[in-house]
């Protein structure tokens, strides 16, 4: 018996979007020899997960583990559903409590799998950004891979600098697009001092460094919704959490540089990465900085406290925003 283990971190304010992302995993096609767990972790939601799953009754193959915590995070809602998982469980598969499955989605990943890899993910769609991740012009790398690598059966594979080249700078494996080995990600978690984004890309590039074979699926088999979203929320140069998700950002490109063993070129890759979030973190500091008439952002405070060189690159940065700005020669994001 192939066993499957789906965890759903769950913190929602409108009901309805936990028992969607839940039927997407009932209409799943399996074979007779598989079985799936649904372990949802209620993370405090506003809207209880225990209110959303109580008109769905789960049928063999598939069960449902609800679990319920005090708010924690994303990060800690995930790492709760993996020490539920099984001993016995052979694959895992990630489901934010806002997306949804299309039907094929498990049993492809399964399939690659089972040929031999360690890793899979799939394109996505998200309402109001992209029908095509792949295909939206913030994945470069995905769209040359598509046309240069054999694509069998609908998988293309990946070596392990591939997969940690396109996860590093286009990020395309969106956690509910990923099914891997258990036994391939046996110890790892989630970092929970990241609060509003890089923790699943610390989690993606190590479980790819301990992959032997990844791939991928250039179809979009799995769509994002429009739920509660820390990341996507704070894009906005005045999104109240803006600031610290350009912080959280900054700290897990560090966090990479000084431990995961990246190729030469993507060291330097990184590197320029971290000096263009420092330079974009000082701007966004001395915009807050001014509109609350000298107040400083409770975001620097903190990364000044976690950051021990903070006090040696903010003046520097400082000096070449300036500049930049003066010359017209930066731009930040």
């Amino acid at each position: 018996m192939t066993k499957i283990a789906v965890i759903i971190p769950y913190y929602q304010k409108a009901s309805g979007i936990l028992r969607r992302a839940l039927e997407s995993i009932s209409l799943q096609q399996l074979s007779p020899d598989q079985e799936v767990e649904i372990i949802v972790v209620d993370d405090g939601s506003p809207v209880a997960a225990a209110q959303e799953v109580e008109a769905i009754e789960f049928k063999a193959p598939f069960s449902l583990t609800l679990i319920k915590q005090a708010n924690a995070g994303v990060a800690e809602a995930r790492n709760r559903g993996l020490r539920q998982v099984d001993a016995a469980t052979n694959y895992i598969a990630f489901l934010d409590s806002d997306d949804w499955w299309h039907e094929g989605h498990l049993s492809q990943g399964v399939r690659a799998l089972e040929k031999g890899h360690d890793f899979y993910f799939c394109d996505n769609r998200r309402q109001g950004h992209h029908e095509s991740h792949f295909a939206s012009g913030e994945a470069a790398l995905m769209s040359g891979y598509i046309k240069s690598h054999k694509n069998d059966g609908g998988i293309v594979s990946l070596t392990k600098n591939e997969i940690a080249s396109v996860v590093l700078r286009e990020f395309p494996t969106q956690l509910s697009t990923v099914v891997y080995r258990k036994e391939k990600g046996e110890g790892l978690r989630f970092d929970p001092s990241f609060k509003n984004a890089g923790e699943d890309m610390l989690f993606i590039l190590q479980l790819a460094h301990q992959s032997d074979a990844a791939c991928f699926s250039p179809e979009a088999r799995v769509e994002c919704g429009e739920g509660v979203n820390i990341y996507f929320g704070n894009i906005g140069w005045d999104a109240p959490g803006h600031l610290t998700r350009l912080s959280d950002r900054l700290r897990s490109h560090v966090h990479i540089r000084d431990v995961i063993a990246l190729s030469k070129e993507n060291a330097a890759w990184n590197n320029k990465q971290i000096a263009k979030l420092r330079r974009d973190f000082v701007f966004h500091t001395l915009r807050q900085w001014v509109a609350h008439k000298g107040a400083w952002p409770q975001a620097a405070r903190a990364l000044a406290r976690q950051d021990a060189s903070f006090l040696l690159w903010f003046p520097v940065h400082t000096v070449q925003v300036s500049i930049g700005r003066l010359l017209k020669t930066y731009h930040p994001a």
